[in-house]
């Protein structure tokens, strides 16, 4: 009678224990497809995840380090001649630190300059109790930019004594010839109270 019943029991069990692989086997499977899903979501170019805006770029992509190189040369009137001689001007935007526009000036002489874009500046922005304007023969409706200036290659731009802190970059634009109008302080910003002015240059736009 005992071995009916261990007989009768075989069926049971075998069909519990598939039962358990076939269960087994079921979420292995679900798990597999999950893990396949999410590689394909992150590998997908329209997957951020929140962690990066559309469009933004990527350390693979050459544009993550600079991008929109522009380059101009200008020819010095006779107030520059001396002190920068004919200069090279490129502008380009860094997209490390969240992004900033970076202003380079080589001149004949030697001079290189670095300097980042701050904002515009206010026309009546003031440097030793005259505005901008004035200084620079400003048109009405003229809008200066203003960069910082974070390394220069030598002292001719506010002498031996003093070092060159701020510019400010005007060009005019429309009928050619362009016109450009830098102006180099030290000690601070126009409109800030110990901003010293060093120098006026203008120069006019090379055909080359």
């Amino acid at each position: 009678m005992k071995r009916i019943e261990a007989l009768a029991r075989v069926p049971l069990i075998s069909a519990a224990a598939g039962g358990m692989v076939i269960g087994m086997k079921a979420r292995w499977t679900q798990t597999v497809w999950g893990l396949v899903g999410l590689a394909l979501a992150a590998c997908s170019p329209d997957a951020n995840n929140g962690l990066r805006p559309e469009g933004a770029p990527t350390l693979s992509d050459p544009s993550s380090a600079s991008a929109d190189v522009i380059e101009k040369r200008y020819v010095p009137g006779a107030d520059a001649e001396a002190v920068t001689g004919a200069i090279a001007v490129s502008e380009t935007y860094r997209m490390e630190g969240g992004g900033e526009t970076v202003l380079t000036i080589t001149g004949a002489n030697g001079l290189t300059l670095e300097a980042r874009l701050v904002d515009v500046i206010s026309a009546e922005a003031a440097v030793g109790g005259q505005p901008l304007r004035g200084i620079m023969a400003l048109a009405d409706d003229a809008v200066p930019s203003h960069y910082r200036i974070s390394t220069v290659s030598d002292g001719s731009l506010c002498g031996a004594a003093a070092t060159a802190s701020d510019l400010v970059l005007f060009e005019t634009t429309g009928s050619p010839p362009e016109e450009l109008t830098l102006l180099v302080t030290s000690a601070g910003a126009p409109g800030q109270s110990g901003a010293v002015l060093c120098q006026v240059l203008r120069y006019t736009r090379s055909g080359s």
